[in-house]
């Protein structure tokens, strides 16, 4: 009988943190893709006087990548986000508002990320369901 102790790895690789798997310049092309077709998108889909958009380009962009380059990718969608965000925000007429933004844009942003590993994760797993 295989003890199951077998399958407990006491030191877990964190792959997800390790940047050096990936080369920097994929970093940078991920973020400056997210960042040119946010903008893009954000410029053609958005309803007028709303904001909201029927498509977010950026987000099958990102989750491509990702699933190309693997997940430390993380970091450029982070970058990207980050950016484009805080671009098309456009709030930071005073230092008030520029924090408040600052605020705003980085939960956002941690919020696409995650959504956007979420969803690469769960394409590998269960791909019936993507």
């Amino acid at each position: 009988m295989p003890s199951l102790f077998k399958f407990f790895n006491p030191h877990p690789q964190l792959d997800s943190f390790n940047f050096h798997r990936v080369a920097w310049w994929k970093q940078i092309v991920v973020a400056i893709a997210y960042y040119i077709t946010a903008l893009l998108s954000h410029t053609f889909t958005t309803y007028p006087n709303t904001g909201s958009t029927p498509i977010w380009i950026p987000g099958g962009i990102a989750v491509g990548l990702i699933a190309i380059w693997g997940y430390p990718l993380w970091l450029g969608v982070l970058t990207g986000v980050f950016i484009a965000e805080f671009t098309i925000y456009q709030a930071w007429t005073s230092v008030k508002t520029l924090i408040l933004t600052i605020l705003i844009v980085a939960i956002v942003t941690v919020g696409k990320v995650l959504s956007q590993l979420h969803y690469y994760y769960y394409s590998l797993f269960w791909p019936v369901l993507v």
